[in-house]
């Protein structure tokens, strides 16, 4: 599924996500909705992500920025950090792996440094990745991102059918999506659409409106199809 990520993220260059409702505290989780679809369609789901970028504070200079990053590192100092990304007087890049987790899952921090006018822009992403997505799995994600923004939802599993026009098709009907923009081949089609049911939206350049990608491709056992949902978009950042 690369190829299915790599021209789905490259359609995903927006100028802002917002709420669809934010009107509404009681909007179910929008990973919830995603395995909704997947189970609707029979989705074997074989990972699943949750991934969320902040902007954290911008400094004025070298040290400042030194500082500041080496307090975020001790703040989540239950993470393994390596310095895996440098360009001096230009950008830095840390990797943080959890050490103490317990529970099947996998979650990383990358904390990031950019010269900019100047000064230093510090941000960084969270993400969780597992392999099941059981109810646990969904209580916890529910829980943990209840009230955050920029936050991005993707699942990818495998799919036993044949007809990889149905199967987008179908999946766009179970979530009530419209296309925005689709590329379709004889054994792939990835689509970017807007659909009511998920929480947040991007707005593109061209002002449109999407919140759901969908990656399709035929496996090497052609009785199959590898599948990958996002919501807004499918990211892949590590």
């Amino acid at each position: 599924m690369k190829l299915a990520i790599s021209i789905l993220v490259s359609f995903g260059l927006v100028i802002g996500i917002y709420s669809n409702d934010p009107t509404e505290s009681n909007k179910i989780n929008d990973m919830i909705e995603v395995k909704e679809i997947a189970d609707k369609n029979k989705i074997n789901i074989s990972s699943w992500k949750v991934y969320q970028r902040k902007e954290l504070d911008t400094v004025n200079n070298f040290t400042d920025m030194k500082k500041k990053t080496n307090e975020i590192m001790i703040t989540y100092k239950n993470y393994d950090w390596e310095l895996t990304d440098e360009e001096k007087n230009h950008h830095y890049v840390w990797n943080g792996k959890k050490n103490t987790n317990t529970s099947g899952l996998t979650e990383e921090l990358k904390l990031t440094s950019y010269a900019k006018g100047g000064k230093y822009e510090i941000g960084m992403s969270y993400e969780v990745r597992g392999a099941t997505l059981n109810n646990s799995h969904l209580d916890w994600i529910e829980k943990t991102f209840k009230e955050d923004e920029n936050v991005f939802y993707t699942i990818s599993g495998k799919l036993s059918e044949i007809d990889i026009i149905s199967v987008s098709e179908k999946i766009l009907a179970d979530s009530q999506g419209e296309v925005v923009e689709q590329l379709t081949e004889p054994s792939f089609v990835s689509i970017s659409a807007f659909s009511k049911a998920f929480e947040s939206e991007l707005i593109t350049k061209d002002n449109q409106k999407i919140n759901m990608q969908i990656g399709l491709r035929v496996d090497d056992n052609p009785n199959q199809i590898d599948v990958t949902l996002g919501t807004p978009i499918i990211t892949s950042e590590y």
